[in-house]
């Protein structure tokens, strides 16, 4: 699920840098990104990437049916 209901304050750097801190320090080591909402930025990734941690981003709208036409 999103970190907030309003993504500008879930791409702030404070609130991605407390999200990495805070699940380093619980020993986590993988991060699952919602498919069914938003690309996250680079700067997430790249937080991702400093701290070690994985990311398991699921397909975006993978559960819903894809209009043909």
């Amino acid at each position: 699920m999103p970190l907030d209901y309003y993504p500008s304050r879930m791409m702030d750097s404070r609130e991605l840098e407390w999200l990495f801190v805070s699940a380093f320090a619980a020993n986590m080591n993988v991060l699952r990104i919602w498919g069914g909402g938003m690309y996250m930025t680079d700067e997430f990734y790249e937080m991702a990437d400093q701290t070690g941690m994985m990311i398991w981003h699921d397909m975006m709208f993978s559960g819903k049916f894809y209009p043909f036409e």
